[in-house]
């Protein structure tokens, strides 16, 4: 959330309430909302990932019998 003009003023000025609700503006919007799909990240994880593009780079860079 981008601050306007007269927030930063009353920021500048000492007003902490309005730092503290745009504090909690923020958390609010960065929360994460779990489903199937971050679970299912979690199984691929970084380890599969390289498992999986060091034989994807094999099968691309072995010789070819086929022409």
């Amino acid at each position: 959330m981008a601050l306007n003009l007269p927030q930063i003023v009353q920021i500048l000025e000492g007003d902490e309430s309005i730092l503290e609700y745009v504090t909690k503006r923020q958390k609010s919007k960065l929360q994460r909302t779990y489903s199937e799909e971050l679970f299912d990240a979690d199984e691929y994880n970084s380890t599969k990932y390289l498992s999986d593009r060091d034989k994807q780079l094999e099968f691309v860079l072995s010789p070819s019998n086929e022409f």
